[in-house]
């Protein structure tokens, strides 16, 4: 607190010159506290004095003792923190002490929790500092976040971190109202963008996709989810074409093993083909319906078989994934 605020609001005032003559701006009077009910107020400086001196014998003092055995088993950082008396009822994984900050002796949980709060009574203010703060060390902020996030396991953190604030933000009140608000201003454009991506390749895949992962739910089959980009994948390895038969118009998705044989919704039963091959192979096993063909040809099944990892001995092996 700077002493002119704490004279203004009543909190300090200038008393008698204390036994170590602080003497606060010429004045011959040293700055004391404001206690009620006593008149032997400390002063300010020699509190400042005192506390720094038992704060250095407090420091020197746990670091260079020897961890406890508690501390090692609990992986402490004795350089850092030490454990502590249990009076704030932060205890430090059932250990029956809570973990303290050598510097300050707070206990490391209390002090989280009072920034936490602070920064929501104050967000503005946090805010505007941080931003102008940004504003005049800019590269020095990026190169430090760079340097910060080309270790592996920070970029882990923080991916996680975002995906759990989008989480939470899109669980929110806040959010669905702006989704509702935004839905029913732009309804007609909406419709119109949905049918038109429907109409491309990854629409239609997107589209095929729910529908047999409903399907497999209704029939209570084994499903895995897949990306639109790992169908993408296989389609190309077919070059765009029927598995089956070659033909390269109305391609959508068959799945190898049929769900009436036990198949399931997984990448790794899933080839493109035409309606007409999806239509007449039905629930039949894949190699006897496909043998019966005008069309059959050798090397097409030996590469559906190549592409899905099987071989004609175990084709109808069943994939989880």
């Amino acid at each position: 607190m700077d002493i002119l605020q704490g004279l203004e609001s009543g909190k300090l005032r200038l008393g008698s010159l204390c036994k170590r003559k602080h003497d606060w701006n010429g004045t011959g009077q040293s700055v004391r506290r404001v206690l009620k009910g006593r008149t032997d107020a400390p002063c300010v400086d020699c509190q400042k004095l005192t506390h720094s001196r038992y704060t250095k014998a407090f420091k020197s003092r746990l670091k260079g003792r020897t961890p406890s055995s508690l501390e090692i088993q609990l992986g402490v950082d004795c350089q850092a923190y030490y454990l502590g008396n249990l009076t704030c009822g932060h205890n430090y994984k059932d250990s029956g002490y809570s973990l303290r900050r050598i510097g300050n002796r707070q206990c490391v949980q209390c002090e989280s929790e009072r920034v936490k709060e602070n920064r929501i009574r104050d967000r503005k203010k946090f805010s505007d500092r941080g931003k102008e703060y940004y504003a005049k060390n800019r590269e020095e902020v990026l190169r430090r976040q760079k340097e910060y996030y080309s270790i592996p396991e920070n970029a882990d953190k923080r991916r996680e971190g975002t995906r759990v604030a989008t989480r939470k933000y899109r669980s929110s009140l806040e959010y669905k109202n702006k989704l509702n608000i935004y839905r029913e201003a732009r309804r007609t454009q909406i419709r119109e963008r949905n049918r038109q991506y429907k109409r491309t390749k990854r629409g239609k895949a997107c589209l095929a996709k729910s529908n047999h992962q409903r399907r497999c739910k209704k029939l209570n089959q084994h499903f895995s989810t897949y990306s639109i980009d790992e169908m993408m994948v296989r389609y190309a390895e077919f070059k765009d074409q029927c598995a089956y038969c070659g033909n390269i118009s109305a391609i959508g998705i068959d799945h190898f093993i049929p769900f009436t044989l036990g198949g399931s919704d997984v990448i790794g039963n899933i080839i493109p083909c035409c309606e007409w091959c999806n239509s007449s192979k039905c629930n039949s096993d894949p190699f006897e319906w496909y043998s019966r063909q005008s069309f059959y040809k050798k090397s097409r099944w030996k590469r559906i078989l190549k592409v899905l990892g099987k071989t004609q001995r175990n084709y109808m092996q069943i994939p989880l994934i």
